[in-house]
């Protein structure tokens, strides 16, 4: 029953945060043949995401709380523009707009204007990682190797948290996988 449910909760995932200062802009470099190529690589982040320039490894932090606008610009710099806007109107914590990275998938919470989560939906997202390299896919051990978890059972399944991360297990073996991935503002219903 976990197995079909898994997609639809990764697209409704997404706690609250507070507000922030909006991160330094961020421009895509120009690859040889004069289309935009990715200077920045993009890392999730159990307080918002992590944007990280290839050539010197310097970082920026977009934080949960930073203006909506400012954010998804932020992402669309690693991976071009949104497939997709939407939103929830039952969410327990009120209405929450979704923006859909679908390519990658990501998508980012937003409420009130401002970023408050972000969600990966497997098996799209499998890619997307922490900077600690924890991401779908990733099992419970390689994940307590560089988080002190709490996992327990729950009315979704195996859950965990760890450093602001998280996330659903396939089961409670320390070779399980993790199959949802999220932090900051869900809709989840318990």
């Amino acid at each position: 029953m976990i197995r079909h449910t898994i997609p639809a909760l990764a697209a409704l995932l997404l706690a609250c945060g507070g507000a922030a200062d909006a991160p330094p802009a961020l421009d895509a470099a120009t690859n040889d043949s004069g289309s935009a190529a990715t200077a920045v690589r993009f890392a999730l982040a159990g307080d918002g995401v992590m944007l990280v320039d290839a050539a010197s490894g310097s970082t920026r932090s977009i934080p949960f709380g930073t203006a909506d606008s400012t954010a998804v610009q932020a992402v669309a710099v690693a991976f071009g523009e949104p497939e997709e806007r939407t939103f929830n109107e039952d969410c327990g914590m009120g209405r929450m707009e979704f923006v859909i990275f679908d390519g990658e998938g990501l998508l980012l919470a937003i409420q009130g204007g401002n970023f408050v989560g972000w969600a990966v939906r497997p098996p799209e997202g499998a890619a997307l990682r922490t900077m600690s390299g924890i991401g779908v896919g990733s099992t419970r051990a390689e994940l307590e190797d560089v988080y002190a978890a709490n996992i327990a059972p729950s009315t979704l399944g195996i859950e965990f948290m760890a450093g602001g991360l998280q996330g659903v297990l396939e089961n409670n073996e320390r070779k399980a996988k993790i199959v949802a991935f999220w932090a900051g503002a869900s809709c989840v219903a318990r």
